[in-house]
Order: C-alpha cells, then structure tokens, then sequence
C-alpha cells in the first residue's frame, strides 16, 4: 500500500511536471508562431538599437544650374515604437480621423477596400500587391482566396474585432504596411508625408492624445516647372512589389548592417533622369546608435555612421531652349490640327554637334511631372487621354521619315561611286523600271538632274534610281552607321526604331523581300520608322562629317553642394561614316540650297540671317494625314546645333519648319521674336571653302516636296516578285508608363 502511495505522488510529479511543459511549449509556439508579427513590433531592445538618419536626395539641374528637380523641406507624420502604447491601434484610429478631418493623404498599400455594398473586395490593379499578401510571406492563405477571407485573417492579427468595419479596414492597412516595413524601435513608420505646417501643429499638440504619432522634419522631391522636361527628368514612386522582390534579389535590403539598403515603404526612381541615375542621387544613410538600459530607457546616443547626401545630377539641357521648344511644338501642332482634325501631337529635339548633348527635347502633348506624383485625378487622367502624353515620342515614338532620308542615300551613292557630283538622273515624274504598267511617280518632271538639284528639289526618280543600284543591304549598312534603326545610346528609354531590310520585312509581313521594294525604302518609305532623337543624331552626323557620338544628357556630376566635380561627360565615338571626305561637302552643300530660292524651306529660311542645312520630308500614314519632317543643323559653315521635328498627322511643312526656326532664333539670337535686331548676319567665306563644292546651281524651282508629300505612290513589284508587299507606316511601339 506505501509503494502505491509512493509511486502515486511520483506520477503526479511527473504529470504535474508533464503540464508544466506543455503549457510552456504552448506558450512557445503561440509567442513564436502564431503571434509573432505582433511581438516582432512590441519587442523592447536592451542594451542597444540604431535609427536611420536617411540622406538627401541628389538633385537634377540643367546645364546652368537651373533647378528641374531639387528637394524642399516637408513635414511627415511618423509612428516611433519607443514612445508608444503597447496597443497601437487606439493611436492609429487617431491620427487617421484627424488625417481624414483635415483632408490629409496617408499611405494605404492594403490591396483590399470596401464596395458600395459594404463589402470587402480587391482593388483592380493591384495583383503584386494581392500575390504577396495571400503568399507564404504574408497570410500563407490559398490562392483562390477572397477578400472577405484575408480580412478575416487580418482582423484577428490585428485584433481590430470590436471596431466599426471601415476604422477596422484603414487600422489594418497602416499595420499591414508597418508589418511590411519592419516597423521596430530602431525602424519608424511613416504614416503620412508633406503635410501642411498648420496640421504639423495640430497634430503636435495633440502628443499626448496619440502617443507615438510625431512629427518629423524631412525633405521632398519637388519639380520646378514640372511641365519644362517632365519626360527626361523622370519620376519618383513608392517600390513596388516586385521590385523590392528584385532588390532583395540583389541582397540590398535595409538591414542594420546595410542602413542603405532599401526599405520596402523607400520611393526609388520610377522613369527618366530619377530612374537611369538612381545610383548618384540616391546618396547614403546614416546610422544613429541608441543605448538602452534594462528598462529600455535612454541612457545615451551617439553617430555611428554620418550621412551622406546623393549626388548632384547636371543635364545637358537648355531651360530657355527646352521651353522654347515646348511653346512652339504646342502652338505648331495645334495651328495644323485647325486644317487636319486628326493632328494632335508632334517631337522635336535639339543637339549639340560638337557633343552630341541633347539641348532640348520636347514631346507634345506634354504633362506636368509634379501633379502626376502628387494629383491622383491628374493622375488618372493622364492615363486615360487617348492623345498618350506620358508617351515620349521624341526617344521612344517611330514616325516614318520621307524625305529626310534622301541625304544618307546621297553620301552612300557618292561613297561607293554609284554617282559622282557630276551624274544625272532624267525625271520624267514617273519611274516604271520595276512595272511599266503602274509606275512609281514623283512630285514633279524635273528633267535631268544632279545630286544637287535631287537634294534641292527632293526629287523621287533620281533617289529611286540611285536606290535600286545600291540595293537595300548597302543602303542598310550606311543606316545603321547613322544610328538609324539602332538606339543613339542615350541614358534613358529610347527606341531602335526600324530600318527596312531583308529580315525585318520577312519578320513583319512573312514573306520575302524583292527588289522593287528597295525604291520605296530610298525615299525612307517601306517599313522604316524612327525616331525625333534617332532622326537629330544623323543629322548632327552629317554636319559632323560622318563622325556620330554617343547621344546623351549627362553634362556632369558633382557633390551634392555643386562644388566638387565627380565625373564630367567624355565624348564618346560610336560610329564613323568612313567616306570620301567629298562626299559630305556635296551632301552638306546640296541641303544648304534647301533654303536658297526654290528650295522646299525657302519660305521659312529664304531670308534667315544665319545659313542653315537642311531636309524637309513628308510621309504617308494609312487612314490619317500625312506626317511632316524636317532636320536642320546650323550655321552650315560651322555647324554648332542640329534639329529634328516630326509634326504627326500635320502634312504642312510650314509648322515643322516654324518649330526649328523658333530654336534657332532662341539658340543664336536669345529670343524667338526679334532675332534680327540682335545680332548681325555672319560673313561668309568668300568661295564658301571646301563646303561648297558646286560651281553653280542647274536647277530650276521645283515643286517642292512639303503639302503634298513626297510618298504618294508605293513602287509596285510585279506580281512574280510579290504581288502583295506593302508597308505598314503606322506601327507604334507600346507606351512605356510612368514616364
């Protein structure tokens, strides 16, 4: 009986014991499972913690220093662990009726909101976001799963049971994003940024009503004349899902040992300038060691890294050349949208020939950068506007160039001696080598001509025949040298336009290319689509005598003060146009005549003061008006700018010539009014020296190759070559957003 007695107390022990550890265990499992978000944010350090001192963003000037993208001081709102309640909700709930009150934007990444009908539902676009939040990282809840059901999840986390179902929602989308953010003692939330002074100080006073929400000094990107460059300068944005899974990726995560790596509530460069200089901008945070005692109070600080603000970012750009530029593209387009309804957009950009820097680059229609990051209806609309005008056509649109093409077909002509200066073409307005039946025709008859005179009048039949000797692939190879069909190499997003060829056409319309299509491409028809920047780069080569740089937009980078240089921009060769030196003085010469009595732009340039080279063109687009075309560069004796405009759907020359006379008056004269009491017209060389190489002008006035265009007709191959090739003149690549 005393051994059962015995052995009796010693299995209570155990049992007792038993219980003891499990209970434990449970506790265990509950602080580390299935609590764990919660006690990751209320966790207390002891002994030491760090803050972030975050560094200033580098700022984006112009080539004099103008500000186009610089920093001001704002206020945030800020939730820090360290003087909070352990139930954070309360303060939360708080500080988001006051936001509502005084009509104040916090930042709410939940993607679930509630519908008309009261009830939860994903909001569009936000799939990323929705993955993430279903994922294993998150809620780990099936992928089939509705928004009622992630709610119910994130209401028990949160413990938001016994609020009204709205509070409940926006308190669970501030604790979702400050889960995501790892929201720590070390690690404030922000809740809301650049609010207005006078709430600043509402929300200051009332401290103590909100424990843990304060106010915090920072600085925030802002955009002088946000409409000035607003597709070159870029924006900035919150990261997105993917791309902090990216980040993470490349181990650049914000961690104590990395306090400038990125967090996941970081804005980073979205597009332009923002984006492709995120690197130097960007700068490197500071780190602020926090001493605690047992009790988790203070006992001292101390820097442990200092900040370092970004980087200092000078463009190449011209602000009173950009603006100038804008305002004459605007009025331009829309003088000609008066005589074809369908004309509502246009490019221009401008280069430095001696650099290759882009002076200005101007798409239309255009935005304002700084509504489109901070105006959700600018937002919004800007996105629905059929018109595109977060589209940058002057780098990414593709716009088939007519005539302006002409000049590369010369320099390749005369290069591989297809012809010489001296060598006539006979125009009798038609050209029948490939049918007889249906031939191809040109503007006028302009009898026989020379280079000169084909150049001058844009004469079809002299280029179809020229282009039919070359044939397609040598007319390719000089192409690709002038960086037509292939990108320029500038910073940014641009495209690689279409150069007709062999593999493209086959690529395009699936069947095989035939000779009677290399006519068409010799007038820069066919399939070729460039670009405005694509289209300025090889004129600034023809006037640079065949030797293209890189393309570009950094002029330099500095410090953040501007004082100390940390890298200047070095000309870059891309290409050289290997030619007879002669041949470029004939081509140059000839597109100086463009201006001269008779030329196509003598009625804009007949009696400018400086002497210009110049192409107009005209193209064809199925079912719209024609585009209009012109490149320019001046003075032609000594070549310092080069222009290239593209008027969509405008036919007229007269307003893509307006456009690059406008920048021309602004470049050389300072204004785009009254050029002609400004400075005097340079002295000419008295024989012109080697840029005039033609003892005198054959021609005659022609007809000219603006209003009507110069495309009308497409040369037809016989029905044995391909009875169906045509071109298709309206391809567009997508529109790259965000812009």
């Amino acid at each position: 009986m005393q051994n059962l007695k015995k052995y009796g107390r010693i299995g209570v022990c155990v049992l007792l014991v038993l219980v003891v550890f499990v209970i434990f265990e449970l506790r265990l499992l509950e602080w580390q499972v299935f609590r764990h978000q919660e006690y990751s944010e209320d966790a207390a350090t002891t002994g030491s913690l760090f803050v972030k001192l975050e560094a200033t963003r580098g700022e984006i000037l112009d080539k004099d220093g103008n500000v186009l993208a610089g920093n001001k001081t704002v206020y945030n709102v800020v939730m820090n662990a360290l003087t909070m309640e352990k139930d954070r909700n309360p303060a939360i709930l708080s500080a988001l009726k006051l936001f509502k009150e005084r009509d104040i934007e916090w930042i709410d990444r939940l993607p679930i909101e509630i519908n008309e009908k009261g009830e939860y539902v994903f909001k569009e676009n936000r799939d990323s976001e929705i993955k993430y939040l279903k994922s294993s990282a998150f809620l780990n809840i099936e992928e089939d799963a509705t928004a009622a059901e992630c709610m119910e999840l994130l209401t028990e986390r949160y413990r938001v049971s016994s609020y009204e179902k709205q509070d409940a929602r926006d308190i669970i989308s501030v604790r979702y994003n400050m889960t995501k953010t790892q929201f720590s003692l070390s690690e404030p939330y922000v809740m809301a940024t650049g609010i207005d002074i006078e709430s600043a100080q509402v929300i200051s006073e009332l401290f103590s009503q909100m424990k843990g929400v304060e106010i915090r000094v920072s600085s925030e990107r802002y955009y002088e004349k946000g409409e000035l460059a607003p597709h070159i300068v870029g924006s900035m944005g919150l990261i997105s899902a993917e791309q902090y899974e990216n980040i993470k990726a490349e181990g650049n995560v914000y961690s104590g040992d990395n306090v400038s790596g990125y967090a996941y509530n970081d804005y980073i460069g979205q597009s332009g300038i923002e984006k492709y200089f995120e690197h130097e901008l960007r700068g490197e945070n500071g780190k602020e060691v926090i001493n605690l005692d047992s009790n988790g109070s203070i006992i001292s600080t101390e820097i442990e890294k200092e900040m370092q603000s970004g980087n200092t970012v000078y463009l190449t750009l011209d602000s009173k050349l950009q603006n100038i530029a804008n305002e004459s593209l605007s009025r331009n387009v829309q003088a000609a949208s008066l005589e074809h309804e369908d004309c509502v957009a246009g490019a221009v950009v401008v280069l430095d020939v001696e650099t290759f820097g882009v002076l200005a680059a101007s798409s239309y229609p255009g935005y304002d950068i700084g509504l489109y990051q901070n105006d959700a209806d600018y937002y919004y609309s800007l996105i629905e506007d059929e018109t595109r005008p977060l589209f940058n056509r002057a780098f990414d649109g593709m716009f088939t160039p007519g005539s302006v093409f002409k000049p590369l077909v010369a320099v390749a002509a005369l290069n591989e001696e297809i012809i010489n200066n001296t060598s006539t073409v006979e125009c009798t307005g038609v050209y029948d080598f490939y049918n007889e039946e249906s031939p191809s025709t040109c503007l006028g008859v302009h009898e026989n001509l020379d280079v000169y005179g084909a150049l001058k009048k844009s004469c079809n039949v002299f280029f179809y025949d020229v282009g039919r000797r070359l044939t397609i692939d040598t007319i390719g190879v000089y192409a690709d040298l002038f960086s037509l069909g292939s990108k320029t190499g500038i910073e940014i997003s641009e495209t690689s336009g279409i150069m007709s060829g062999k593999e493209e056409y086959y690529i395009n319309h699936g069947t095989s290319w035939v000779d009677g299509l290399t006519i068409q491409a010799s007038i820069g028809q066919c399939d070729s689509m460039f670009s405005p920047l694509q289209l300025a780069t090889y004129c600034a080569t023809i006037a640079n005598d065949g030797v293209r740089l890189r393309t570009h937009l950094l002029d330099k980078v500095t410090d953040y003060s501007g004082r100390n240089v940390i890298r200047q921009y070095e000309p870059e060769v891309m290409a050289k146009v290997e030619v007879d030196h002669n041949a470029f003085d004939i081509v140059q010469y000839s597109m100086s005549t463009v201006a001269d009595v008779g030329g196509t732009a003598y009625s804009v340039f007949g009696d400018y003061p400086i002497k210009i080279a110049a192409k107009t063109g005209t193209a064809e687009v199925p079912q719209h008006t024609d585009n209009t075309v012109f490149i320019a560069y001046a003075p032609y004796d000594d070549p310092q700018i080069a222009v290239a405009v593209v008027i969509e759907y405008g036919k007229d020359g007269l307003y893509s010539q307006s456009v690059a006379k406008d920048i021309f008056d602004m470049y050389f004269f300072g204004t785009a009014d009254n050029y002609g009491t400004i400075i005097e017209e340079p002295e000419k060389d008295e024989d012109d020296g080697a840029r005039n190489p033609q003892a005198g002008d054959n021609s005659e006035n022609p007809e000219g190759d603006t209003n009507t265009g110069d495309t009308s007709l497409t040369p037809t191959p016989t029905p044995s070559e391909n009875p169906g090739a045509t071109s298709d003149t309206n391809r567009r690549e997508d529109d790259p957003e965000g812009a």
